[in-house]
């Protein structure tokens, strides 16, 4: 029977269980969490860097002008963290199938930092929130996906 792992994930929390077969229990693998992932742009950064005039001397622009926001590079951050645990999980063949589920801005961005290895597992993504859920109300939610 093919081992499976379920990511549940928000941009605050991420929960891995492992399911061994239909009908079985799913066991927690690991959870992360990102309390930072909560905060705002302005929140993540600070007032350095302030406003230049601009040329024309009508009105001012920011000094530093991100090419991403402080919040989409956290988004990747955390990401990444996520994917280094898939990786591992991977690598030391703890599982055979992964089934992502996260929030839909999230999800996006998590795919986007997964190697083709990884990648390859994934049995089905859904774009649903559901990190706040026990193991029982995930399994639940998912069932018409999938059968784990």
């Amino acid at each position: 029977m093919p081992v499976t792992w379920i990511l549940s994930a928000n941009r605050v929390l991420a929960t891995i269980y492992q399911s061994q077969g239909s009908g079985q229990e799913w066991t927690l693998v690991k959870s992360l969490e990102h309390p930072e992932g909560k905060l705002k742009n302005n929140e993540m950064t600070s007032d350095v860097g302030g406003r230049n005039n601009t040329a024309s001397g009508q009105g001012s622009r920011p000094v530093v002008e991100w090419s991403t926001s402080p919040h989409e590079a956290d988004l990747t951050h955390f990401a990444k963290i996520i994917e280094k645990e898939l990786s591992d999980g991977r690598t030391h063949q703890k599982y055979d199938r992964l089934v992502l589920v996260a929030l839909p801005e999230f999800l996006g961005k998590l795919r986007s930092c997964l190697d083709s290895r990884i990648q390859e597992k994934i049995l089905v993504a859904i774009s649903k929130d559901y990190s706040g859920l026990s193991p029982k109300e995930l399994r639940e939610k998912i069932s018409s996906a999938i059968l784990v």
